[in-house]
């Protein structure tokens, strides 16, 4: 590795073996690194590192307190981002059940910054560390254009990472579901009788969340969406059966992608575990929310209540990022409802 330091401040490694034909992609990166968009970006193929750029130094928010940064959290920076393509593998291959494609970018929240990962094409990545809450949304925006425009050289289309962009054919404003698509259920609790003889029905958290979650599945915000207490399915609402959501259903039936998103949300958090573990080393911190963006839609998790967890899912890709600010928007409302809820 070669290490250096650019003209504009920004540190650079680079591979012994990368040669001018990089240049294109690492201009493109380096577009996108700065102190109010992505801290560090890393460009690998298969866990090996090719090129990596960073402004680190000028992180203010984080040398106080983090031993030697940052040269630290460059190291362990650069360690994840190897890590990460043998962690993203399992999870799509877990993901490839639903019948929606390759994860195409990764969003892993952790409440003051994010990781971002971005797939060039198979094998080939990009991850972006982002170590301020405000510059997410630019970090994301421009690592979208960075793997937009690294594909644009290959004769690739765009796939609109994030749905910062919009795809030919797909609005982005959708009338409201049709009558009879909306399906929900709620698993019955027992021990919920008030009086002898009295049936059992959802508890109080499944109430709240099944009428939260079903006004943004009629408007058509989200698609699915779902709630998950100690790994287990506990409410869901989607609307499958939208007449115009039936392209979507030729390869796989509604019925069994209830299903898979049933066994994703029970895998979730070892699934995530891997991820956790190793961004400890970096931010010491968990992950609180992440996002799977396919190639035909993207799924939303939220961790809440301790063990609890929500998911939701949309299956157009030209809706990826307003689905994400509804389903953002769902978790504040359900978590205010609880919250009023409590003595």
């Amino acid at each position: 590795m070669v290490a250096a330091t650019t003209p504009e401040n920004m540190y650079a490694e680079v591979g012994d073996h990368v040669g001018p034909e990089f240049q294109a992609r690492i201009d493109r990166c380096g577009a996108a690194v700065g102190l109010d968009a992505v801290a560090h970006v890393a460009h690998y193929e298969y866990g090996t590192l090719d090129f990596a750029l960073d402004v680190l130094a000028d992180v203010r928010s984080f040398l106080t307190g983090t031993a030697g940064f940052p040269a630290a959290c460059r190291r362990e920076t650069v360690h994840l981002g190897r890590q990460l393509h043998f962690m993203m593998r399992g999870i799509g291959e877990t993901l490839e059940n639903c019948g929606s494609g390759r994860i195409i970018r990764s969003l892993f929240d952790f409440g003051s910054g994010a990781l971002l990962v971005f797939e060039i094409r198979p094998g080939e990545y990009l991850v972006g560390l982002v170590l301020n809450a405000e510059n997410v949304d630019s970090a994301d925006r421009a690592l979208s254009a960075a793997v937009t425009g690294v594909r644009g050289t290959l004769g690739l289309p765009d796939q609109s990472p994030g749905g910062w962009t919009a795809a030919p054919g797909e609005p982005r404003e959708l009338p409201p579901a049709a009558p009879g698509a909306l399906d929900s259920w709620a698993a019955a609790r027992s021990g919920m009788a008030t009086q002898p003889g009295a049936a059992s029905g959802p508890g109080p958290a499944d109430e709240v969340f099944v009428s939260l979650a079903a006004a943004e599945v009629t408007t058509r915000s989200l698609d699915y969406a779902a709630r998950f207490e100690r790994s287990t399915l506990t409410a869901r609402v989607d609307a499958f059966d939208e007449p115009a959501l039936a392209p979507h259903f030729t390869n796989i039936s509604r019925r069994r992608r209830r299903s898979v998103y049933q066994d994703i949300g029970g895998q979730f958090q070892t699934l995530i575990g891997t991820v956790d573990r190793a961004l400890h080393g970096v931010v010491g911190r968990r992950v609180t929310r992440t996002v799977l963006d396919v190639e035909q839609g993207a799924l939303y998790f939220q961790r809440v209540d301790g063990d609890g967890l929500l998911i939701a899912s949309t299956l157009a890709q030209a809706r990826v990022r307003v689905s994400q600010q509804h389903f953002d928007g769902l978790v504040e409302r359900y978590a205010r409802a609880l919250t009023a809820m409590r003595p």
